[in-house]
């Protein structure tokens, strides 16, 4: 009877028990199975997340790129309102107009050696004005050149007037560049001026 009983186990062990595989063989292909789509979920799920990464930092950086141009166009329109406001500087830019009319050109205030003590007087007043102009346009430049000012802005208010002025002052930078061996004054405003003479008109 228990000879009996031990064939009947062992033929229901042996028997295939689904398509002709043992219930061990299905139990072990699920446990692998079940597996490898938990890994093809965890898969999805960090590619997910890396697009999802990639994404946030895309947007980050255009949204960092936006307030540095509104950064630079504020800045830009406070320098113009500044110039504006300030009496002194308005003083200044007031006089160098006078200047412009007046004087045949500005290297002669930088060669003329005066022996009259109200011309040289006179001339010291004048260089100082020319100065004044030159430093604010160097300062614009190189803010400009430093990505610190919005060129653009800057330009469409300030393109002709810029221009016009370094080609009045020009030669006395250039003279004062010889007299003073230093060979690279105000030569930002130089380098802005020459770009934007050379574009085409817009």
């Amino acid at each position: 009877m228990m000879l009996l009983a031990a064939r009947i186990v062992q033929n229901e062990i042996q028997t295939p028990a689904f398509l002709g595989e043992s219930w061990g063989f299905w139990c072990q292909f699920l446990v692998i199975l079940a597996t490898g789509i938990g890994a093809l979920i965890t898969a999805y799920s960090a590619m997910k997340t890396a697009n999802t990464a990639v994404t946030t930092v895309d947007t980050a950086i255009k949204t960092l790129e936006i307030n540095e141009k509104r950064a630079r166009r504020q800045a830009t329109i406070n320098l113009v309102l500044s110039e504006n406001q300030d009496e002194k500087f308005r003083d200044v830019k007031e006089k160098y107009a006078n200047l412009r009319v007046q004087e045949n050109g500005f290297t002669i205030l930088v060669c003329e050696q005066p022996t009259c003590e109200d011309r040289k007087k006179k001339i010291e007043e004048s260089k100082e004005i020319l100065i004044t102009i030159l430093n604010q346009y160097e300062f614009i430049a190189a803010a400009i050149f430093e990505d610190s000012l919005d060129e653009d802005l800057y330009k469409r208010m300030k393109k002709s007037v810029l221009i016009r002025d370094w080609e009045a002052l020009e030669g006395f930078v250039l003279e004062l560049r010889k007299q003073e061996k230093r060979y690279q004054l105000f030569c930002e405003t130089e380098r802005l001026a020459l770009k934007w003479k050379n574009e085409k008109s817009e």
